[in-house]
């Protein structure tokens, strides 16, 4: 859990609860690189949403440009794609 991103997550303004809510789960599973690399199943678990929620939610903070793909994959099977938290 990196802490000031959390703190940085409650912070913004002009969001939707689901967006609040996943925003926020990804920012307490973040790493010291504000990179987020867990399943789509992790947080749906961390969040109670549904699948098709969290994709949806996932795009709509991207194109607020609150989190962003860094074409990097992870996982066994290389098909988590790592994000990374770019909250000022």
């Amino acid at each position: 859990m990196y802490i000031p991103l959390s703190l940085l997550s409650l912070q913004q303004k002009n969001l939707t609860s689901s967006e609040h809510n996943l925003l926020n789960a990804i920012c307490i599973r973040a790493n010291q690189e504000n990179e987020y690399s867990y399943s789509i199943a992790a947080l749906c678990m961390d969040t109670s949403l549904d699948r098709k929620t969290v994709i949806a939610t996932l795009e709509k903070l991207c194109l607020k440009k609150l989190i962003r793909n860094t074409g990097k994959m992870t996982g066994k099977t290389r098909s988590i794609i790592v994000y990374e938290i770019t909250i000022n």
